[in-house]
C-alpha cells in the first residue's frame, strides 16, 4: 500500500507480499497517517522536545563463535529446491554473526539460532539451511520458498520429494507460519491422491484455526498453481475447497475462475451462480465472465461468448449491455452493435457509454488483442465523432500496430477537438521524428 500525503511532502509505503499471505495492516497504517498529520498540521506545542524512539530489543540477535558459522555463495532460492533463481546470496562471517549480501536485497545481518535457522535483522525473516542430495549445504531459504518447492514437486507427481522438503521446516514454525505449512501439507496429500486424508486434515485445522483463514489459505495456493500454469491442479484444489467449505461464496467464485481458464464454460457458469446465491453483492469476479465472453468473441467463438453473457444478464446494465454490443461487433453484426449503443445513449450519460467502450478497447490492447482493439476504437469514433478521447485511443491503437500515418491523423483529429491534449502533441512529434 502507498499513501501519498502531498500537503506535507510525505509518502508512506508498506510492502506486503500478498502472494505469500501477507496482509497490509490497514488500520495500523491509517492510525500512523493520522498521527503524522496531527503532528505536522496540528497546533504548535509550547516547549517541543525530541522524544527518543522506543525500540524493544530483539531477543533473537545472538552472538556465537565464528567456528559455528558457515559461509559461502549460493543461488537464491537454492538449486535443490528446483525453483527459478532470482538472485545470489554471498554470506561472510562478521563478529559472531553472518553478513549476507545480495544484488537485489542489499546487505543485512543473519543471526544463528539454537535450532539451526538464521534470523534476519529488521525484517525478522527466518531462513532454513537447504542441503543437496549428498547432504552438503547448498544455501538457505525462507519457509515460503520451501513450501513453494514442495507444492511444485507434489503438482508434478513427486509426493516423496514434497514430503522431504516439508520436513526441513517441520516443528520449527510459529503459529502464523504453522497454518500455512499445515495447509501446504493438506494440498500435498490431496495432489498425491490422498483426498480423504486431506479432507480430514483440513477439517481438523478448521477446529484449531479460524475456518475462514484455512479456506483462504487453500484458495491462495490454488491461485499460485494457476499462475504457475497448473490449471488442472488448481481446479482440483478449488473443487476440494468447495466440498470442505460449501457455504463459502469465495470458494465457488474461485472455482468459476479456474473453469473459465480451462475453457469449461458451463461449469464456470454453474460455479459463478452458486457464488452469487451465497453472496449476491459480494462476488468480485463477475467481470471475469464478461471479459471471457469478449475474448471468446475476439477468437471467433460467439457461441461461448453469448452463453457467458447470458449468465450475467441483468447485472450492471450498462457494462453488460455494452459487452453484448462488443460481442455483436466482433461477430460481424456491426449494425446491431451500433443500434444497441445508440439506444444506450438515450438512457444513460453518453460520456459514460463512450468511456466504457474505450476501457474495453484499452483492456484488449493490454491482453494482446491489438487488432480487435483497433476495430473497437474505430467503432467508437463513428458513434462519438466529437470525442477527442475516442480519437486519441484510436491513435494509440494505430501506433501500437505500426500504422504511423493513420496514428498521426487520429491524433490530429483529437487535437482539433481538444487543443490542450498534450499527450497527442507529444505522440505526433515522436512519430514524425521516427518517420
Amino acid at each position: 500500500m502507498i499513501a501519498v500525503l502531498p500537503k506535507i511532502d510525505m509518502v508512506i509505503v508498506n510492502r506486503a507480499d500478498t502472494y505469500e499471505g501477507e496482509n497490509t495492516p490497514t488500520r495500523q497504517l491509517l492510525d500512523l497517517i493520522e498521527k503524522v498529520l496531527e503532528a505536522r498540521t496540528g497546533p504548535s506545542v509550547a516547549n517541543p522536545v525530541l522524544a527518543p524512539l522506543e525500540v524493544g530489543s530483539d531477543p533473537k540477535i545472538t552472538k556465537v563463535s565464528n567456528d559455528r558459522l558457515t559461509v559461502g555463495e549460493w543461488k537464491y532460492p537454492p538449486e535443490p529446491l528446483g525453483l527459478p533463481s532470482r538472485t545470489e546470496f554471498q554470506i561472510t562471517a562478521g563478529q559472531g554473526h553472518l553478513v549476507c549480501y545480495s544484488p537485489t536485497g542489499g546487505t543485512f545481518r543473519l543471526y544463528l539460532q539454537n535450532d539451526g535457522t538464521l534470523h534476519e535483522e529488521d525484517s525478522h525473516r527466518r531462513y532454513f539451511p537447504v542441503r543437496d542430495d549428498t547432504g552438503s549445504l547448498a544455501g538457505i531459504a525462507d519457509v515460503g520458498y520451501i513450501m513453494e518447492a514442495a507444492l511444485t514437486a507434489a503438482s508434478s507427481g513427486d509426493g516423496n520429494r514434497a514430503a522431504r522438503l516439508l520436513r526441513v521446516v517441520e516443528g520449527r514454525l510459529g503459529r502464523e507460519e504453522t497454518l500455512a505449512f499445515e495447509v501446504v501439507n493438506v494440498v500435498v496429500d490431496l495432489l498425491g491422491g490422498n483426498g480423504a486424508s486431506a479432507e480430514r486434515s483440513v477439517r481438523q485445522l478448521s477446529e484449531r484455526f479460524d475456518p475462514v483463514e484455512v479456506e483462504r489459505w487453500v484458495n491462495r495456493i490454488g491461485y499460485r498453481l494457476m499462475r504457475g500454469g497448473m490449471g488442472e491442479r488448481a481446479l482440483e484444489l478449488f473443487e476440494f475447497n468447495t466440498r470442505v467449505f460449501p457455504k463459502a461464496w469465495n470458494t465457488w467464485d474461485s472455482l468459476s475462475e479456474a473453469h473459465l481458464g480451462l475453457g469449461n464454460t458451463e461449469e464456470a457458469i454453474r460455479a459463478y451462480r452458486r457464488a452469487l446465491e451465497l453472496n449476491p453483492s459480494g462476488v468480485r469476479r463477475r467481470g471475469r465472465l464478461v471479459q471471457a465472453a469478449i475474448i471468446a468473441a475476439c477468437e471467433g467463438n460467439n457461441d461461448r461468448a453469448v452463453r457467458l453473457l447470458k449468465a450475467v444478464k441483468g447485472e450492471e446494465t450498462v457494462r453488460i449491455g455494452i459487452a453484448n454490443a462488443v460481442v455483436n461487433l466482433f461477430g460481424g453484426k456491426e449494425t446491431s452493435a451500433e443500434r444497441a449503443i445508440r439506444e444506450f445513449l438515450e438512457q444513460f450519460d453518453p460520456a459514460r457509454v463512450e468511456r466504457e467502450v474505450n476501457e474495453i478497447g484499452n483492456w484488449l490492447m493490454r491482453e494482446g488483442q491489438e487488432e480487435r482493439a483497433l476495430e473497437l476504437f474505430e467503432f467508437n469514433t463513428r458513434i462519438f465523432p466529437e470525442s477527442w478521447n475516442a480519437w486519441d485511443s484510436l491513435g494509440e491503437a494505430h501506433f501500437n500496430l505500426g500504422h504511423k500515418e493513420e496514428a498521426i491523423r487520429a491524433y490530429q483529429k483529437s487535437l482539433e477537438l481538444n487543443p490542450d491534449n498534450e499527450a497527442a502533441k507529444r505522440m505526433i512529434a515522436r512519430i514524425k521524428g521516427g518517420i
